[in-house]
């Protein structure tokens, strides 16, 4: 499924408004439970290697690669989140898009590991993107994927909203004001003839839990920082973080 954008962004860069504290806490909590879950299902099938996280944010998923004895790199597009990631990592994390800007700098041509955690769906041209992951694989590579799903119920529910307030629930689900917005939304079975169509082997698949009680109080908080309707709000909250846990 292919959505156009229907409106400039309203922000220079989408990481400017995940600047606040609350924010942030809610994210990293959340996030860093993901990335212990992706780095155990990556170690018993590459224990060890250079490991390049496509799409790498801030740098928080890169800090659990290193405590496992990877080798850590990042590319991230956005120069906000890239000043974070590249002070914590140096010239390890780059600034520009997969895979162009690996052409002009000095990381390894090849990885043992690659991952995109949501990123994919945030790709134009899927196909195009994962031949560049192909390329940038050493033999044996493995590469970790993680998607937003559009096979459950909730996902069919909050779609099924959409259809009677589009700015509220639509709108946010696809990020169609962002600088970066979802293009597509995939279901397992989806991802893995994709994956095969580039010959990628599917070693495992695991569904992530999503826990939006747990850090609803900060996502209210962040966005009533952003002056929005605070009831809005905690609606736009529920939809975002269950489509992508």
């Amino acid at each position: 499924m292919l959505l156009a954008r229907k409106s400039a962004p309203t922000e220079p860069d989408d990481y400017k408004v995940a600047s606040s504290d609350a924010l942030r806490r809610m994210l990293k909590s959340t996030r860093d439970e993901e990335f212990r879950i992706g780095v155990e299902l990556v170690h018993s099938h590459a224990p060890t290697g250079a490991w390049l996280d496509i799409g790498c944010s801030y740098g928080w998923f890169l800090q659990q690669i290193a405590s496992a004895g990877y080798e850590p790199y990042g590319v991230e597009p956005s120069l906000t989140a890239w000043a974070e990631a590249q002070s914590l990592f140096g010239e390890r994390v780059v600034n520009g898009e997969f895979p162009t800007v690996l052409a002009n700098n000095d990381l390894p041509a090849r990885f043992d590991v690659l991952s995109t955690m949501d990123v994919l769906e945030h790709i134009i041209d899927p196909s195009e993107f994962l031949q560049g992951v192909r390329k940038h694989c050493n033999p044996l590579a493995v590469f970790l994927v993680k998607v937003p799903s559009n096979d459950g119920l909730l996902f069919r529910l909050f779609s099924a909203i959409s259809t009677s307030n589009r700015n509220l629930a639509l709108s946010r689900m696809w990020q169609v004001d962002f600088n970066y917005p979802h293009w597509h939304y995939y279901s397992p079975a989806s991802v893995r003839l994709m994956l095969a169509q580039h010959g990628f082997e599917v070693l495992t698949e695991r569904r992530l839990p999503f826990a939006f009680f747990s850090t609803a109080t900060d996502r209210i908080r962040s966005y009533r920082a952003g002056r929005e309707n605070p009831l809005a709000v905690a609606a736009k909250a529920l939809v975002a973080y269950i489509l992508i846990a």
